[in-house]
């Protein structure tokens, strides 16, 4: 338990870097799902990129 309280301050930042790798995550795969690519999902990606047809 005093490992806990001495190193409370990493362990939080810790989490803290973690919880916002994991959303990044899940919003890339959310924006590629929904047909987004890397580059954004600007109302042109059609005409610079084309349109790809999603398996069904």
């Amino acid at each position: 338990m005093d490992f806990v309280f001495k190193n409370i301050s990493t362990i939080v930042v810790s989490v803290l870097l973690l919880f916002l790798v994991v959303l990044v995550i899940v919003r890339m795969r959310r924006n590629k799902k929904n047909g987004c690519s890397s580059c954004g999902c600007c109302p042109q990606a059609g005409i610079c990129h084309g349109k790809r047809e999603k398996d069904s």
